[in-house]
């Protein structure tokens, strides 16, 4: 999750600010190459970024329409600057809230996750080990275990 100013990633922080516009005009077969880079930095097992997950993850980007949109909708939106006014009402949250991080998230680091749990009154924070920025792709079970027992403790 971004937060703070965690957004743009460091990647697309200089796609944003050297390179934009020629990555907008590229070829369909070169952005899905990039995008088929980017993924695989979101799960700690690389092995899992394959076949039908990533397929799944690049469906919606396909085809023109859906490339556009990646930029136009998505990347031309990447801006802390939403995260980061949220960031001083967090204190104020009076709802339950649980946090489940992956311990190796290439995207965001888990000192934004740790400042959060600070910040947010009684949230509880999982820390799930061999676990990246799509958590629920590397320890599915982990997940579903975590949410239904927050899930039944708050109903």
């Amino acid at each position: 999750m971004p937060s703070y100013d965690s957004w743009p990633s460091p990647t697309w922080k200089k796609i944003i600010e050297e390179q934009l516009e020629q990555v907008e005009q590229m070829p369909r077969a070169d952005f899905d190459i990039m995008l088929k880079k980017q993924l695989p930095m979101a799960v700690y097992n690389k092995e899992l970024m394959t076949g039908d997950t990533l397929d799944a993850y690049l469906e919606p980007h396909a085809g023109s329409l859906g490339k556009a949109s990646f930029f136009s909708h998505q990347v031309a939106h990447y801006n802390a600057k939403y995260t980061e006014s949220y960031g001083t009402d967090l204190p104020k949250l009076k709802v339950p809230v649980q946090i489940l991080w992956g311990e190796e998230d290439e995207w965001q680091p888990l000192m934004y996750a740790k400042r959060l749990v600070q910040d947010i009154p009684h949230a509880c924070l999982h820390v799930i080990p061999k676990a990246g920025h799509f958590v629920m792709e590397d320890e599915p079970g982990q997940c579903s275990d975590y949410i239904d027992r927050f899930c039944n403790k708050h109903p």
